[in-house]
């Protein structure tokens, strides 16, 4: 007979964690001695209700151990993981942890639309992002180089509804571009990234190689 308790340890978050990112992997450690038939997780925001829920997996390389990935576009503020497990009695455990959603931006998803540039012309290239911000609504857009060409000489920028902002290889050159209401939280929002090639500029590429772009968001947050 099983007479104890189901032992839930939440992993993660940690105690006290600010998650900074737009997804996440919960964790924890889970067992009773006549084994686990379940385990569930639920994300509360601070009025109570159940934002995020779902069955926890078992983690086949470290036994005992449950995760449940998520995404987290969601508002800035304090939330609670709940972690409910059932043995294999049928009898019912639970655990709780305090946990903060922090300042965050990421690209969700882009859409690349193929283009040939001609050698002597040049071209235009134009890249749709779908971006997921939390706690603000200006972002700036850094990239690498594309072969020895920066930023600034394929006049890169990017754009929307809202405007057009110039991007740069470093945070404080890159303009800054409203993606969404002021007061909205969170957001999700299109722009395009638009790369031009003179047909000076061009030169620096090598027909038929393909070049792939490095880039960065960043939440353009004033701190009080």
């Amino acid at each position: 007979l099983d007479s104890g308790v189901t032992q839930i340890d939440i992993l993660k978050p940690e105690p006290e964690e600010y998650i900074d990112t737009m997804g996440y992997i919960f964790k924890a450690n889970v067992s009773d001695l006549s084994g686990i038939s379940e385990v569930k997780m639920q994300l509360l925001n601070s009025t109570g209700d159940v934002v995020r829920n779902g069955t926890m997996i078992p983690n086949e390389e470290k036994p005992g151990q449950y995760e449940f990935g998520s995404d987290l576009i969601l508002a800035r503020g304090f939330y609670t993981v709940v972690v409910n497990a059932t043995d294999g009695l049928g009898n019912k455990g639970g655990a709780t942890r305090l946990t903060y959603l922090d300042y965050s931006i990421q690209v969700l998803d882009w859409e690349g639309i193929q283009t040939q540039i001609d050698a002597d012309e040049g071209g235009t290239v134009i890249i749709e992002y779908t971006v997921a911000a939390r706690g603000g609504n200006i972002m700036r857009f850094t990239m690498g180089y594309i072969s020895t060409l920066s930023p600034f000489m394929m006049n890169a920028t990017v754009s929307n509804g809202y405007g057009v902002a110039a991007v740069r290889d470093v945070f404080e050159d890159s303009q800054p571009l409203q993606i969404g209401p002021s007061g909205q939280d969170p957001i999700v929002s299109t722009f395009n990234l638009t790369l031009t090639f003179t047909n000076e500029t061009v030169q620096a590429l090598t027909p038929g190689e393909s070049y792939p772009i490095s880039y960065a968001v960043w939440l353009d947050v004033e701190v009080t």
